[in-house]
């Protein structure tokens, strides 16, 4: 599909079958000032066509970014209105991005161009993109919101636990130098930062998805250590129940899913994969 006929083609859709929806469509003009989480619930409601202000709003930054990773208009073209194709077909299932919209769009494009780089034989993986030309400005903004993430799980996590990462990870201590000098053991300091890790991972997937009220946020707050497999029986529960009803909250979670491939962190499947 053509990058420049997304819009087009989703607008005639809703066009042949809005008579058999009465509730208030959203066109084009009263949807631009509306954010991207927004846009995307309504995408997902089934209004399809303000998938088009999207496209609009970031198919130059999308296109900016797809160059720097490709060695052909031809391939930019591609690879740009696949990852357009492939999050709206997330978002028509329910599922995409929960919160900002760019940072995941231009992650499906690093992927997609990473994936057609290791396909084709004829280019060496080591020199995917032409290094003269150096990151621009798309690259720093994934670059920046991957550290504003980081940055907000490690100040989720309790003193202890900051505390001993920093010891152990950033200043590089052996676990019987940090217990030396908090009056413990090694085989404590090294329990507390094997805890500590994991928290810091479950913190990072769920700093991925926007804040929520109500109830969903007790879930979303929890998807990244539920996704890990580290929550009780009971919690565990409440939380597969919500997820059967509430559509945002399995966005959330699909979020997450994608944010643990891309960062090799090992999740609990779906549950129609695990049944």
């Amino acid at each position: 599909m053509n990058s420049a006929t997304i819009a087009t083609d989703h607008r005639s859709e809703q066009t042949s079958s809005g008579d058999a929806d009465e509730r208030p469509r959203h066109t084009r003009g009263n949807t631009d000032h509306l954010e991207d989480d927004a846009l995307m619930d309504l995408v997902r409601e089934g209004q399809h066509d303000v998938y088009a202000v999207l496209w609009a709003r970031h198919y130059a930054t999308a296109c900016s970014y797809a160059r720097s990773l490709t060695r052909s208009g031809h391939d930019v073209d591609d690879v740009t209105a696949e990852a357009f194709t492939r999050l709206l077909a997330l978002l028509q299932r329910g599922r995409g991005p929960s919160g900002r919209f760019l940072p995941y769009l231009l992650r499906t494009i690093r992927n997609l161009a990473m994936d057609g780089h290791r396909r084709d034989q004829r280019i060496d993986v080591s020199d995917e993109i032409d290094g003269e030309s150096g990151p621009g400005p798309a690259d720093h903004l994934v670059e920046r919101e991957e550290r504003d993430v980081a940055r907000r799980a490690f100040d989720r996590l309790p003193d202890a636990w900051r505390g001993v990462l920093w010891d152990v990870e950033v200043l590089a201590k052996k676990p019987a130098e940090v217990a030396q000098a908090t009056s413990t053991t090694a085989h404590n300091v090294s329990a507390l930062a094997c805890r500590a890790r994991k928290g810091l991972r479950h913190a990072f997937l769920s700093e991925n998805v926007a804040p929520a009220a109500g109830p969903c946020r007790r879930v979303t707050e929890r998807l990244g250590a539920f996704l890990c497999d580290e929550v009780g029986l009971r919690e565990r529960r409440r939380i597969d129940e919500h997820l059967d009803w509430c559509a945002r909250c399995r966005a959330a979670e699909s979020t997450i899913r994608d944010i643990a491939a891309d960062a090799g962190i090992a999740v609990r499947p779906p549950l129609e994969q695990a049944a």
